[in-house]
């Protein structure tokens, strides 16, 4: 009888299960920082959607640790991201004042006021120290420090576009090329319209490296997002699109002053949006740097 009772004990103490906390990005572009300051070196950029394994969090629960963004942890201020999980992320004891907020009675003083005073504002900063609203102007963001950099940007306009700006044959596509740090297409890459649908395409479909989007209406502001390497940081381009383009690209591109179904022969000139009746193509290459 002893020996029966024994064997249903250790199945019943087995089960522990353990959760890992998870973290998204929600706001559209979100800078990662080497501490929980909006003061500290920036590790990289990621983009809504992305996810990532929390390793840590500070005291208040304000700023999360992640890993990894290019190879390395960072953090992320909590506002701008939804996470799952949380309180299963260890505190990080070595994480500066941004956490440290308890008040009040401070007879430490000087140090505890200098802590304190922070606090809030290092939460409010981190919004506008992100890299630019996508959707707040047409022009890119042009990250030096991103792995991936546009190397190659093009209008295809009058003459180069099939036939003409409108002709019933001219193209209106973005064609994609991602190539790595040696110039070999990359298969594979998610490359992310930060604007518009905040459609996304992979690359492979048009060969290595490649993809083609067709534009309507909708903008397109484009950034790489991950490749078969993981999530990656990504300069950002100007704004494409038939309709509502980043203006000074068209410039010179569809036609003089004396072409009459032309646009923006100068900036001053038939250049302002909404663009209408025109056709045109864009070519942009990414390249991974680092």
């Amino acid at each position: 009888p002893a020996s029966t009772e024994a064997p249903p004990l250790e199945p019943t103490a087995t089960p522990t299960p353990l959760t890992k906390p998870q973290l998204t990005i929600v706001a559209d572009v979100v800078n990662v920082r080497r501490a929980p300051s909006t003061d500290a070196e920036l590790v990289g950029v990621v983009t809504a959607g992305q996810s990532f394994a929390v390793s840590g969090r500070t005291a208040a629960g304000d700023w999360w640790q992640i890993c990894c963004v290019a190879g390395q942890s960072g953090w992320v201020f909590g506002e701008l991201a939804t996470v799952t999980d949380g309180d299963a992320a260890p505190v990080v004891a070595a994480a500066p004042a941004v956490a440290a907020a308890p008040t009040a009675a401070a007879a430490p003083t000087t140090e505890a006021a200098a802590t304190a005073a922070p606090a809030p504002t290092e939460a409010v900063a981190e919004a506008p120290a992100a890299p630019p609203d996508p959707a707040a102007s047409s022009a890119g963001w042009f990250d030096p420090n991103a792995q991936y950099q546009i190397v190659h940007f093009k209008v295809l306009g009058l003459e180069e576009n099939n036939g003409g700006i409108r002709d019933s044959s001219a193209q209106h596509l973005i064609f994609l090329t991602v190539l790595d740090q040696n110039g070999n297409g990359v298969d594979g890459a998610v490359v992310r319209n930060l604007v518009g649908d905040k459609s996304e395409v992979v690359t492979g479909s048009k060969g290595p490296g490649k993809a083609e989007i067709t534009m309507y209406y909708e903008p397109f502001k484009l950034a790489v997002v991950s490749d078969p390497s993981g999530p990656v940081t990504s300069q950002v381009s100007n704004q494409m699109g038939l309709v509502f383009p980043h203006l000074p690209d068209l410039v010179g591109k569809l036609g003089d002053v004396n072409y009459e179904y032309g646009a923006c022969p100068t900036i001053d000139i038939k250049c302002s949006w909404p663009i209408s009746a025109i056709h045109f193509s864009y070519e942009i290459t990414f390249q991974k740097v680092k």
